[in-house]
């Protein structure tokens, strides 16, 4: 075992530990389907912290792979400290820190299986079982200090426990979730950002401006515009048809951007405060689709985050879902 750990450590420190395609097997976040904000039977946040979300099933999409017994291991899983460029050490796990958010990676020399016993806010479990690699996403509460517990237990039984001390930043939890640059109706018309409120507490975005490119004269969301914990809603030009009702709609008086958003590469997209402060932004190397949006693998990911934006699953496009 101590000769396995010991390749890893060795093979981390090789690749810069920069390859580790920490994302490869995440889903996008989903309010009709996933265990996430305002949706009651995945513990959404309510203000009272503490909620244990379940990962989605086993590998993301598989079955788990569970190894073998060994009823000559009696050793409990040795956990190590691996952190990439945008990560802190704290304790065994590497933290990376968001809006009222943080994932916590840790790394072991044997599969293991994770039990989040203690959680300062929201928590969910974005690795599969028995990985050797294990990703925790903290969020949805208000600015807190707390303490995050997790059991990692090999096919055996046999457990480690790690303990890691958080301190969530301070910010309006509303993130860019989707953005649609090359619709198949008019454009720019039917062009949109998707916003969602991923926090514990509602957020009034009157006057928050969106923009492209960073240039700085974005378009000002309307007066009223209110985002409760939970909630989604979609920032396009006056006139956009989202397709279903119940979709609420945040209308600005022009494009999104000038002429709107180019259809043969990626533009940034960048949402501030009404202090002209960035709260959240959009940026990815994925050239849009027709018809096909660009979303993030979940709300409260950090920013930093590397591999933060997917294509629709399907190529399809989700406004207010």
């Amino acid at each position: 075992m101590k000769t396995i750990f010991s390749f890893l450590l060795a093979a981390s420190a090789a690749c810069g530990c920069e390859n580790l395609n920490l994302l490869d097997e995440m889903v996008p976040f989903d309010t009709d389907t996933a265990a996430g904000p305002g949706d009651s039977s995945g513990g959404g946040p309510d203000g009272s912290g503490g909620d244990i979300v379940d990962a989605p099933p086993d590998g993301l999409g598989g079955d788990a792979v569970i190894p073998a017994t060994d009823t000559s291991d009696d050793t409990a899983p040795q956990i190590a400290t691996l952190c990439l460029s945008h990560e802190s050490a704290s304790a065994s796990a590497c933290v990376c820190g968001g809006v009222q958010s943080a994932l916590v990676r840790f790394v072991s020399d044997e599969g293991a299986a994770l039990t989040v016993t203690d959680c300062p806010a929201q928590c969910l479990v974005r690795s599969p079982s028995f990985a050797t690699e294990h990703l925790v996403l903290v969020y949805g509460a208000a600015v807190v200090d707390g303490l995050l517990r997790v059991e990692a237990a090999d096919v055996n039984g046999n457990s480690a426990t790690l303990e890691v001390s958080l301190s969530l930043a301070e910010g309006p939890a509303v993130a860019i979730v989707e953005v649609l640059a090359d619709p198949a109706g008019e454009e720019p018309l039917q062009e949109f950002v998707e916003i969602v409120n991923y926090g514990a507490t509602e957020v009034d975005v009157s006057g928050w401006m969106i923009d492209d490119g960073g240039d700085g004269n974005g378009d000002l969301l309307p007066g009223g515009a209110i985002l409760p914990s939970g909630a989604t809603a979609v920032i396009a030009q006056t006139g956009f048809d989202p397709g279903r009702g119940g979709v609420t709609v945040f209308a600005i008086d022009s494009s999104i951007g000038t002429s709107g958003l180019k259809n043969s590469e990626s533009e940034s997209v960048e949402l501030y405060d009404a202090a002209g402060l960035l709260v959240s932004s959009f940026a990815t190397a994925l050239t849009p689709r027709e018809d096909c949006s660009i979303v993030r693998v979940h709300p409260a990911m950090p920013s930093i985050v590397p591999d933060l934006w997917m294509y629709a699953e399907g190529g399809d496009n989700t406004p207010g879902w």
